[in-house]
């Protein structure tokens, strides 16, 4: 004798439904929160002056060196920033950097308007958040390319230099490797909305 679902309560069908769609809005979640943490710590790498810093040993004769994408910012008494110019690749990582922020904003948008119109959804950003991606992993490697690479100089090593420092990649050089991984992450784990 077949059971009826409607009078025992017990319906298989509906609660796997159930258990899809709270997986769903799981992923989903994550989707939301990688892209805006990986967003915000791109932001945070782009405005600060922290990409390589120029440690010099002796402070009281040449100050400390900070190189960002914008400035150049010297650690005397004060902290004194002058504007980077001149070097051509230092604008190709600024442009596509902020190509890659412009294509972030069109994720964001699609989000927001998937939750407003149910006809668009938020796997529709997959592929925004994937050229994102390598947009800013373009921008790293022509930096990590081009920037000084980090090195140690000391008298011990050669002794006809004058000036003993050493070279180092800073915390917004790091903030932007973890932003792409975030944004990459979240591009992966979109693929799996359904």
């Amino acid at each position: 004798m077949a059971t009826n679902p409607f009078t025992t309560g017990y319906a298989p069908a509906n609660t796997q439904a159930k258990k899809k769609q709270k997986v769903s809005l799981l992923i989903l979640v994550i989707v939301y929160l990688f892209t805006f943490i990986g967003f915000t710590l791109l932001v945070v790498s782009q405005a600060t002056t922290s990409w390589t810093v120029v440690d010099n040993f002796k402070d009281f004769v040449y100050p400390d060196e900070y190189q960002g994408l914008w400035q150049i910012c010297l650690d005397k008494e004060m902290f004194v920033c002058t504007a980077r110019d001149g070097q051509s690749w230092i604008y190709i990582v600024r442009a596509v950097d902020l190509l890659a922020f412009l294509v972030l904003a069109v994720v964001m948008v699609i989000f927001i308007i998937s939750h407003i119109n149910k006809n668009v959804r938020p796997r529709l950003a997959t592929g925004f958040l994937m050229v994102a991606t390598m947009l800013v992993l373009v921008g790293m490697m022509v930096y990590t390319a081009k920037a000084p690479l980090p090195r140690t100089v000391t008298k011990a090593r050669n002794p006809y230099v004058t000036r003993e420092f050493k070279v180092r990649f800073g915390y917004s050089y790091m903030l932007g490797w973890a932003g792409i991984l975030l944004t990459f992450m979240a591009g992966i784990t979109a693929l799996l909305l359904r």
